[in-house]
């Protein structure tokens, strides 16, 4: 048998359901442009944005009031440092002049007794709960604290050790000089933290 040529394929119908829906996404729904040639769908995705642009990112309040908060803790921790160390400070005058009563280069009561009281009266200022008085309160440390290192230093090097055995007589006067000194670091960074 001869063989039977291929039926032709209709594509008329495809063609012209192709060709309509390429003239429908080009027309496009009437209502997509706004007045101002925008589409409306994007219109209120770009409003939603301009709340954000307005947010607490470029807010200066807020900026500034996490700044101020942040401040009165530092402030405040500082002052709890210093008063801490004042105090362990003034205990540790009282008690060398007890121990060193006896000693070669023995303390000066009335030159150490002005030390403690300048020293509480540094912490009593601090703490007043008056701003204003924190400056003095910062003076009168930072002024005790050096008079009473140079004075305790003073004692070390009058300290004579030659015919003694270490330590000797300058270990305690020295060390209460390199705790003065100590203390008198704190005011010195107390003076710079409210700078």
């Amino acid at each position: 048998l001869a063989a039977l040529p291929p039926e032709p394929v209709s594509v008329q119908s495809n063609t012209s359901s192709i060709h309509q829906q390429t003239a429908d996404c080009a027309d496009g729904p009437p209502s997509s442009l706004g007045p101002d040639g925008q589409s409306d769908q994007l219109q209120p995705q770009a409003s939603g944005l301009r709340p954000q642009i307005g947010s607490s990112q470029t807010n200066p309040a807020a900026h500034e009031g996490r700044s101020v908060a942040t401040k009165a803790y530092v402030e405040a921790s500082v002052g709890y440092a210093i008063t801490q160390q004042a105090v362990a400070y003034a205990a540790v005058l009282g008690i060398d002049v007890f121990i060193e009563r006896n000693s070669q280069v023995a303390p000066d009561i009335k030159i150490v007794g002005l030390g403690i009281i300048g020293t509480v009266a540094a912490v009593y200022l601090l703490n007043s709960g008056d701003e204003s008085q924190a400056d003095a309160a910062m003076i009168v440390g930072l002024v005790t604290t050096l008079v009473m290192t140079g004075y305790h230093a003073k004692r070390t090097v009058d300290a004579n050790d030659e015919q003694v055995d270490w330590p000797g007589p300058k270990i305690l006067p020295g060390t209460i000089a390199v705790i003065s000194f100590f203390a008198l670091n704190a005011f010195i960074q107390g003076i710079k933290a409210e700078i």
